[in-house]
């Protein structure tokens, strides 16, 4: 199987990815200016932190409602497992 390899520029500064959900999630994180309130190695640790939550979660979540919620709730968050997170969420979302 090829391998897939996306590459972002942002700020002048190329970034890659392995998975089209990976450059969406950076692209979220931007939006939610994540980079701009915690720095881009924290957005770049949230990429692989949704992303694995994505891929774990057994519910059909809405990729930009999870993303929203963990950066919002970046702070709590950072620091829990893919399990734990996604029922935080599901426990507080809304």
């Amino acid at each position: 199987m090829d391998k897939i390899k996306i590459q972002v520029m942002y700020n002048g500064n190329f970034f890659e990815f392995n998975e089209g959900l990976k450059a969406y999630l950076f692209h979220l994180g931007i939006r939610n200016a994540h980079d701009k309130k915690h720095g881009i190695k924290a957005l770049l640790y949230y990429i692989d932190l949704v992303c694995s939550c994505i891929h774990t979660d057994i519910n059909s979540t809405i990729i930009e409602d999870l993303a929203e919620f963990v950066s919002s709730h970046w702070r709590t968050v950072r620091n829990m497992e893919r399990y734990e997170l996604l029922n935080y969420y599901y426990d507080h979302k809304n």
